[in-house]
């Protein structure tokens, strides 16, 4: 379910509240597991080099993004006492990983050195 209408990613009203119960359902342990596991899900890592939550290094704002009020009532849903302060400074973290993963990717897909044929010339 990536939201990848940047740089607005605006969500149907309509939408919204299924967006919500879809990732609520993702679940986790604490505030920062929910909401690692979240992200995933709503941005992909390519997307998510262009953002830093406030927009900083002249990157695009997440912050301002409706698509943070649906993670705010998903993460909610399970822990329902998680101040935004509390869900935004895993999204940060996230949004600052972004680069590592796609990295990390990267490196797993390396092809492998091909294995010489004796046989064939």
């Amino acid at each position: 379910m990536y939201v990848n209408n940047v740089p607005g990613c605006n969500i149907n009203p309509t939408v919204a509240p299924l967006a919500v119960d879809e990732l609520a359902l993702i679940g986790g342990k604490d505030v920062h597991n929910i909401t690692f596991r979240l992200m995933p899900q709503i941005m992909t890592d390519e997307v998510s080099v262009q953002y830093s939550y406030l927009g900083g290094k002249g990157k695009r704002v997440f912050s301002q993004l409706k698509i943070l009020t649906v993670i705010q009532a998903a993460v909610r849903r399970s822990k329902g006492t998680a101040t935004d302060d509390e869900i935004a400074a895993p999204i940060k973290k996230w949004l600052v990983k972004g680069k590592e993963r796609i990295q990390r990717k990267n490196k797993g897909e390396v092809s492998e050195p091909a294995i010489s044929n004796p046989f064939h010339s």
